[in-house]
């Protein structure tokens, strides 16, 4: 998709989020890197920033989704606050609150540390919630192509040991996550 096909695009999906809730919302940009493509940077009408992105599941699964982690931001955990959760034609949309942050250029053994030490406070997170479904694993390759596999294969010969170890956990009959642990799905 071209740059002007994309803003096209990004224009369409705010005037629907708009249309259903009144929101008020305009397009400021689109983020670059992203699973999806990139989200849409949007504000509110009293300047907000705002961040827009695809679910990729169904409504009732981003309410709950929306639910568990608006529990974990009020016990202080830093988790985006999400305003909207919207059905669209082709799909449920998120609009959640843009935190300050530029992206990365690489990702060096300092970002991994600091992504490993915040995954640490999410442990135990959902000990008072036994009610949330456990996400599954996807450790092996089995179960398709993971571009997380792909990126930790080409970045240096410590993550793809990582990888290894991953697979080699996953080797076994480990298809779902153990305890009450809260897991960025982009970490699983």
């Amino acid at each position: 998709m071209d740059n002007r096909s994309a803003t096209r695009r990004d224009q369409e999906i705010v005037s629907a989020i708009n249309r259903r809730t009144a929101a008020g919302l305009t397009v400021v940009g689109r983020a670059l890197e992203g699973r999806l493509g990139g989200a849409i940077y949007a504000e509110w009408p009293d300047g907000r920033p705002a961040v827009v992105t695809r679910w990729l599941s169904s409504l009732a699964e981003a309410h709950r989704t929306v639910e568990v982690l608006d529990f974990v931001r009020d016990r202080g955990l830093p988790v985006p606050r999400h305003d909207l959760v919207v059905a669209l034609d082709d799909g449920v949309v998120l609009v959640q609150e843009r935190l300050p942050a530029a992206p990365w250029r690489r990702l060096t053994t300092a970002r991994i540390d600091a992504i490993v030490e915040i995954n640490d406070r999410f442990a135990g997170a959902l000990a008072a919630r036994p009610d949330v479904p456990v996400p599954p694993l996807r450790l092996h390759r089995r179960a398709g192509p993971s571009p997380s596999h792909e990126t930790l294969e080409r970045y240096s010969p410590r993550s793809r040991r990582v990888l290894d170890q991953i697979l080699r956990l996953g080797a076994g009959d480990a298809t779902d996550q153990v305890g009450p642990d809260l897991v960025h799905v982009d970490l699983s």
